[in-house]
């Protein structure tokens, strides 16, 4: 209890350290620690538990009256004998103050005996080391000609590079490295050394830019004759950065090209590719003679070469489908055959990629052509007045009476007869002019794809026709409706397939069937097999006797 009790005093006593509660400050630092080495302190705390609760109420009276009469007590202690606690404090106070100097002397001199010796030490260091730079710089001052001839030698480096003298440079670099194996031990000759291959660096570099330049084969000798002389680059190296470099120089050279139309452009793309790439072909293999032996280096041109290639074909790719008519498409797949086939001798010969490209492009044309037509098609037979009117071709027919021109005419001509009727006279005008857009151009694996399109702008028009029927049957015009419809199937179908066969040199390549079966559930019937059939015998003598002539 009596540990408990003491505990809770000092727990109180820290607690109010600093505190002021009714104009009285609480306890000091000071206070709580004479408190804890107060000996006597459990003694009094027995005491105080023995007394009873008067006495301990009066407690704290008889302890204020106690610390008073203890306070005047020191008080009367002090003024007697001030003048002897003035002078054995001022007597303390000297003494401490001369130990401690001299205690802090004596450190002093002991921390600086170890620095003493090291400075004697250094200083024998420094003068043997002055010793040797002056005799040192006693030999330079004799040689001050040489030395300043040495030191000279990178700015004279640069001078020489910046003037393109590149020989005097190369033998004042083979200099350096020689005088560098004797002397590398030399700071100075190792400086020097180090400033002349940042310098060389610099040389290579403006090397290399000249290489990206339109130089002829002599120079191209040269840079590569002082490249390996620098033993800038290994040999597989050399070969690839010459390649890179004269690629960058055509590369640049194109994209200036420059033409005012998209074929001219595309055409002088195509002669500059083939210009340039035989001109780099060339100057590679004269100046690495022995590429065509087969070695280990044998790879690098042809690789080289079928990225230019790759790059060629991919920018014809992404601007062909841009050239407006078929003419230009021809000029083009023309002058890229012709590049192909001279790129050939070079191992580079490119036209098995054109016709899928160029047969992209046919297709897009075709197409359009062909929307266009059905769009003015369909746009006229929504104004068209269905009326009959006289025939103002002869018999009708254009010269027979099944509506397909006579053996004596022109077998191409467009047939007469489908001018009595304006919209389909419309429709086959913009059928021959698409294939007239691409019977110079169209690759023969697209015949049957044309064909497709063909056929499906054909039953585009039956469609047309089918949606405004309803409307004819209510206005009674159904003859010269139904007589549109057989002009469409008889002579403007058979019409359009014979050009087709012509213009790609096939034959039977529109499939007529469906589009025979439309054409018959407008006019309501049943399509005939036979005379089906007939048809297409037709068709097919007409397209066999002109591959005849």
């Amino acid at each position: 209890m009596q540990e408990n009790l003491r505990e809770l005093i000092l727990s109180d006593a820290r607690g109010s350290v600093g505190r002021v509660e009714d104009g009285v400050s609480g306890w000091s630092d000071g206070d709580v620690v004479e408190l804890e080495k107060w000996e006597e302190l459990e003694e009094y705390l027995d005491e105080v538990c023995s007394l009873g609760l008067e006495r301990l109420i009066r407690e704290t009276d008889v302890l204020t009256g106690e610390s008073v009469r203890l306070k005047k007590q020191l008080e009367n202690v002090a003024c007697g004998n001030y003048r002897s606690l003035i002078e054995s404090f001022e007597c303390a106070g000297a003494v401490r103050e001369g130990v401690g100097a001299i205690r802090s002397r004596l450190d002093e001199l002991v921390d600086a005996l170890p620095e003493l010796a090291d400075s004697a030490r250094r200083f024998r260091i420094e003068a043997v080391a002055a010793e040797t730079e002056r005799v040192g710089r006693e030999r330079t001052l004799a040689e001050y000609g040489l030395v300043m001839e040495l030191l000279e030698i990178p700015r004279l480096l640069l001078t020489l590079v910046r003037g393109d003298l590149y020989d005097e440079a190369l033998e004042l670099v083979a200099y350096v490295k020689k005088l560098n194996l004797i002397h590398g031990d030399v700071p100075a000759i190792a400086d020097v050394e180090r400033e002349t291959l940042l310098i060389a660096d610099l040389m290579v570099g403006q090397l290399l830019a000249v290489l990206r330049t339109a130089i002829q084969l002599p120079m191209c000798l040269r840079i590569v004759g002082y490249l390996r002389r620098l033993n800038a680059f290994s040999e597989s190296t050399l070969r690839k950065t010459f390649l890179n470099c004269r690629g960058e120089w055509m590369r640049n050279a194109l994209d200036v090209t420059t033409a005012p139309t998209l074929q001219g452009r595309l055409v002088r793309l195509a002669d500059d590719t083939r210009a340039m790439i035989f001109e780099v072909v060339t100057q590679y293999r004269a100046v690495f003679s022995d590429d065509r032996d087969g070695g280990e280096h044998a790879g690098i041109l042809q690789d080289w070469t079928l990225n230019c290639v790759l790059c060629f074909v991919a920018e014809i790719q992404k601007q062909v489908l841009d050239i407006p008519d078929g003419a230009s498409l021809a000029t083009v797949l023309h002058q890229c055959m012709y590049c192909g086939q001279s790129l050939g001798r070079v191992g580079a010969d490119f036209r098995g990629l054109l016709p899928p490209i160029f047969g992209d492009a046919v297709q897009q044309l075709f197409g359009d052509h062909l929307s266009s037509a059905n769009k003015r098609f369909e746009s006229m037979v929504g104004e068209y007045r269905w009326t009959a009117v006289a025939s103002t071709t002869q018999d009708d027919t254009g010269g027979s009476k099944d509506g397909v021109p006579s053996r004596d005419d022109d077998q191409f001509a467009p047939p007469a007869a489908v001018l009595d009727y304006p919209p389909l006279a419309v429709l086959l005008n913009g059928i021959l002019s698409a294939l007239n857009e691409v019977r110079s151009c169209a690759p023969i694996a697209l015949a049957p794809v044309l064909a497709r399109d063909l056929e499906r702008s054909l039953l585009n028009t039956v469609e047309v026709l089918s949606r405004v029927r309803p409307k004819l049957i209510e206005k009674h015009h159904c003859s010269h409706f139904q007589s549109m419809v057989i002009m469409l199937r008889d002579v403007v179908t058979i019409h359009a397939a014979l050009c087709l066969d012509r213009c790609m040199n096939r034959r039977s390549l529109l499939k007529m069937e469906a589009i025979q079966q439309a054409t018959a559930a407008l006019l309501d019937e049943e399509p005939s097999d036979h005379d089906e059939g007939t048809e297409r015998e037709e068709q097919e003598n007409d397209t066999q006797d002109l591959m005849g002539r």
